[in-house]
């Protein structure tokens, strides 16, 4: 493969992102710094050995107070620590980021996830209303999607969006 003439080397680091469309919305996060809406998501703690679909579910909870699981199922329970499946992202998408002063390439795993029905089971009530929590996000909300294209996004949500349709039966998750 050639190298872009452009092609400055960058430092990587591995996120996650959670992916929640329910009865046609979309739950997005403000980024203060990034100064965008995007879905709920974060660096793997790599040094805890987090394993990138994880990462997706915790931050979801963390930056939301919502509680989620997998809308794929995981494979089986490992047999073998050492090499085993993991559950598919829906995608994985490529993002340069500007993280203490330079630049640095994220490599996002992006889980389509789905209320966990244990706490939510009267989805027919309405969506549970989303509490941002964390310093860097100041919102989080339900986003119709055919109003998706009004906000400042980050770049690549609304390719992600298309390709949640394109793969999932979104009325059934």
């Amino acid at each position: 493969m050639n190298t872009p003439k452009n092609h400055i080397p960058l430092s990587a680091h591995f996120t996650a992102s959670a992916v929640l469309i329910e009865r046609n919305h979309i739950l997005l996060v403000h980024h203060k710094k990034i100064g965008a809406w995007l879905p709920p998501g974060g660096h793997l703690d790599l040094d805890q050995g987090e394993e990138p679909h994880a990462t997706a579910l915790r931050e979801i909870t963390e930056e939301t107070g919502l509680v989620c699981i997998l809308a794929n199922t995981a494979p089986t329970q490992p047999q073998d620590d050492v090499a085993y499946l993991m559950p598919a992202p829906l995608c994985v998408h490529r993002v340069v980021a500007f993280e203490k002063g330079q630049s640095v390439v994220h490599f996002d795993l992006a889980y389509m996830c789905k209320l966990d029905a244990r706490f939510y089971p009267r989805l027919s009530d309405g969506l549970p209303p989303p509490t941002a929590a964390l310093d860097e996000v100041h919102n989080a909300r339900w986003v119709a999607l055919e109003e998706i294209e009004t906000l400042p996004l980050a770049r690549n949500v609304l390719e992600i969006v298309e390709l949640a349709r394109a793969t999932y039966n979104l009325s059934t998750l």
